[in-house]
């Protein structure tokens, strides 16, 4: 006969009633926003959202919520669209989401604050249930994100001494640190010397000297952490200037301030100088009342100019007048005699020459000395002063009259 029921289904008893699903089936979805890419960033917050729905066809009753937060993360905040009241404790956040009717859903939203620390993978899992479902494959959703280690390294540079003089050696201190958030690995300083610049030692050795430009495998610096490295090196004897040292810095983790991960320095390189005199006569030896010349040789054998050149010609005490000079002097001021010869490049000479007379009296040795000096540093010192003496022999005496021997001790000549 006909199925009484109506519902199609003949294989049934016609004394059975087939009524279909009559439960509910909860859904979750679970996504993350950690802007670009999946991978989350150390010291940065992750937006959790996850959708809740009733598929039906029945009413869910006493909607249960729970989601596993992550290791390295600590909770921020969390909400629920529906307004039920969302609690966390012990890295579990709960929420009772009350009745949903068919098509019903609720949206939940859940901050977490990932560690500075953090590495390796991030998994959060979320779980909702009610009494008496029977389908629960779509209950559960997880996501998993990467840490990808942040840094930010910073270098700063100094050096020991400034001014320097041409060959000298002195000493640059770089220094790294971490800013973290993560512990940087792989860190390595790279130290670019300038011409003028040679390597001497270093506190630490390093992995590298080609070409002037050294590396220092400085390993892992961990957050707040720093490393310093001393270099000592020596000025190149004929350079003079300015030297720019530049030092940089980097490691294997994802760097968030290039800005800071290189430094220079500069450094006054004062020019150096070595400054000869020479003193001759013209005539020696003289007599009182002549007149002679001294000639003052100046020489600059370098290595750089020689700026601000000054000679003080220092006459004897007594026995000698100044007549005057082949060049202006920049003063006189009693015995001594100042000339200013303003610069005198490397390898230049200048002349000087100086006449003097002799006091009709006077009879002995003149001893002149003369002496150079610039702005800038000797070399050597020892030839900056150089002296001559000049011999004054008086005219020979003449006698007139009788010699005789006076043999009584009267005074009187006496014939006989």
């Amino acid at each position: 006969g006909d199925e009484p029921t109506g519902d199609g289904d003949h294989s049934n008893s016609n004394r059975t009633v087939d009524f279909g699903f009559y439960g509910f089936d909860l859904v979750l979805d679970k996504s993350v926003d950690v802007g670009d890419g999946n991978d989350a960033a150390p010291a940065a917050p992750l937006d959790y959202t996850i959708v809740v729905r009733n598929d039906g066809p029945s009413t869910a009753y006493d909607v249960q919520f729970e989601d596993v937060l992550p290791a390295q993360t600590s909770f921020r905040s969390a909400s629920a669209s529906n307004g039920a009241s969302v609690a966390q404790s012990g890295g579990r956040v709960n929420a009772n989401l009350g009745t949903m009717a068919r098509g019903d859903s609720v949206t939940l939203t859940i901050v977490v604050d990932v560690a500075g620390s953090a590495g390796g993978i991030l998994v959060n899992e979320a779980t909702v249930a009610a009494p008496g479902e029977v389908n629960l494959a779509n209950n559960t959703d997880r996501v998993e994100n990467p840490v990808d280690p942040q840094i930010d390294l910073t270098v700063e540079k100094s050096d020991s001494d400034d001014p320097v003089d041409s060959g000298d050696t002195f000493r640059y201190t770089l220094t790294a640190t971490n800013n973290g958030p993560s512990d940087a690995t792989g860190v390595q300083l790279v130290d670019h010397l300038p011409q003028g610049l040679s390597f001497v030692s270093a506190s630490r050795p390093p992995s590298s000297t080609v070409g002037g430009i050294l590396r220092f495998d400085l390993g892992n610096l961990a957050s707040d952490d720093d490393a310093s490295v001393e270099v000592t090196v020596k000025v190149d004897d004929d350079f003079f200037g300015t030297l720019l040292n530049r030092v940089e810095v980097s490691a294997n983790e994802t760097e968030l301030n290039y800005a800071n991960n290189e430094d220079e320095e500069p450094t006054t390189v004062r020019p150096k100088i070595d400054l000869e005199i020479l003193k001759s006569d013209s005539d020696a030896p003289v007599r009182p009342g002549d007149t002679f010349r001294y000639t003052l040789e100046i020489r600059n054998n370098g290595p750089a100019n020689a700026t601000g050149v000054t000679v003080v010609d220092t006459l004897p005490a007594s026995g000698i007048e100044f007549q005057g000079a082949s060049q202006s002097p920049l003063s006189v001021d009693g015995r001594e005699v100042a000339f200013d010869l303003g610069s005198l490049a490397a390898g230049d000479r200048r002349e000087i020459e100086i006449s003097v007379a002799v006091d009709q009296s006077f009879a002995g040795v003149l001893l002149n000395t003369a002496e150079v000096s610039g702005n800038e540093t000797e070399t050597r010192y020892d030839n900056n002063v150089d002296d001559v003496q000049t011999q004054v022999a008086a005219e020979p005496g003449t006698l007139s009259g009788n010699v005789y021997v006076d043999h009584n001790d009267n005074g009187v000549y006496e014939t006989g």
